[in-house]
């Protein structure tokens, strides 16, 4: 189990305090004139302990193995569900088959007919090389397959740290971790965004810079204090921090377990099984969103202008239009959809919005 034990937890279970840019002060009886906190008729000295990146780390380290122990849990639960949502989807083989239909024949079909659609239209469309359209979906199917080849397991457990790493959010805020002023920017920072923070008799405040009583002097400038609530709260927020940057550092380190857990998978057509895995994908000026099970293949059309026939100076103009057809398969059978979609939502005369 995962410790639950933090330096705040543990510092407002004992005695007062104030974290102040990015330190810990303890309380004294030792009061300085430019640095004190008044309580009432009683004054206190502040003195700095240790900054709060110190903290972090050295309770991280006491705790390390029931951290490490609940790390490798997490681990493996996730990359058991992550195969298994993934060996479901593999599974159905009505979404292998439509999105085989869409590789296969779909799109190398609207690459073939580009220049066509183009010169009907009236619009210029981008040109294709020399080659089919079957040409070159097979060349980036086979790129895909051999890249994933290549690379072996690895790019399979990138894959899965990725996915686990968006499902938990665990990549949220990272980029607030180091900056350039602050290279050893805290965790704690990330919950109360660098405001100071006062602690008394499990209450926490926050201070006031344009006090009508002054409660501490700091670095010769006075604040009040602003009650926000109880450190129950404070706690459940910054513990949430410690588990997502827990388990983001556990699936960095621990690729090796996870390409053991991942050993002996095999798949049929893998470019075609990686890619059904994505909710769209694109090449060009077509592509596939998947939508509530279904496929829609699409095909975007450039912005243009159509010319009123009733009056030749009047132009209507249209955006960028990716139109898209419905494609969803049972029982082994490829079944497309009559109608025509709008994927980006737009009013259009003809065609309605997906």
């Amino acid at each position: 189990m995962e410790s639950d034990e933090s330096f705040f937890k543990r510092c407002a279970d004992r005695a007062p305090f104030l974290i102040f840019e990015d330190t810990l002060y303890q309380i004294s009886d030792t009061p300085r004139e430019d640095q004190f906190l008044q309580l009432g008729k009683g004054r206190f000295g502040l003195v700095p302990t240790a900054t709060i990146s110190q903290l972090e780390t050295f309770y991280e380290t006491l705790f390390r193995t029931e951290n490490f122990d609940a790390a490798q849990e997490f681990i493996k639960d996730e990359v058991k569900n992550h195969m298994k949502s993934r060996q479901d989807r593999t599974a159905q083989k009505e979404k292998v088959a439509a999105a085989t239909f869409i590789l296969k024949e779909f799109f190398p079909l609207l690459i073939d007919t580009t220049e066509e659609l183009g010169k009907t239209l009236g619009i210029p469309l981008p040109e294709k090389d020399q080659r089919t359209g079957k040409q070159i979906i097979d060349d980036l199917l086979n790129e895909r397959t051999a890249a994933m080849e290549q690379h072996g397991n690895e790019y399979v457990i990138q894959t899965i740290i990725t996915d686990i790493m968006k499902k938990h959010g665990l990549d949220a805020g990272e980029e607030r971790r180091k900056t350039a002023d602050m290279p050893e920017r805290s965790l704690w920072d990330m919950v109360t965004e660098r405001n100071p923070v006062f602690v008394y008799n499990h209450e926490v405040f926050y201070l006031d810079t344009k006090p009508e009583q002054a409660c501490i002097v700091i670095n010769g400038n006075a604040y009040g204090l602003k009650r926000i609530g109880s450190t129950q709260k404070l706690e459940q927020a910054y513990t949430k921090v410690l588990e997502r940057e827990r388990r983001r550092q556990a699936l960095e380190e621990y690729r090796d377990q996870i390409g053991e857990m991942i050993q002996g998978m095999k798949a049929g057509n893998i470019a075609i099984e990686e890619l059904m895995q994505e909710e769209t994908f694109s090449y060009g000026n077509i592509g596939y969103i998947r939508r509530d099970g279904a496929f829609y293949g699409y095909f975007e059309i450039p912005k243009f202008a159509m010319q009123n026939p009733l009056n030749h100076k009047e132009y209507h103009p249209f955006p960028a239009t990716k139109v898209s057809v419905k494609i969803e398969a049972s029982d082994s059978k490829v079944y497309v959809d009559d109608g025509s979609y709008i994927i980006n939502a737009m009013v259009h005369p003809f065609l309605r919005n997906l």
